[in-house]
């Protein structure tokens, strides 16, 4: 005995063709999220780090430099 879909009132497999879609759909769009949020760390990181070396005593930077 077949089941009727509940959102088409199709019965069987064909209720479901979009499940694959909407799963690739997502995926999609969860790669384009990460993405999108690890490139605004990298750039408050960078920007970060560029501030803090702007601001670098001449110590410091006598301290970071490397002895040749």
């Amino acid at each position: 005995m077949a089941r009727t879909c509940p959102i088409s009132g199709k019965q069987g497999a064909r209720c479901f063709w979009f499940l694959p879609w909407a799963c690739l759909l997502e995926a999609f769009g969860n790669i384009y999220f990460a993405s999108h949020q690890a490139m605004q760390v990298g750039q408050r990181l960078r920007a970060m780090l560029f501030a803090k070396v702007l601001t670098l005593s001449d110590e410091e930077s006598a301290a970071l430099a490397s002895p040749l």
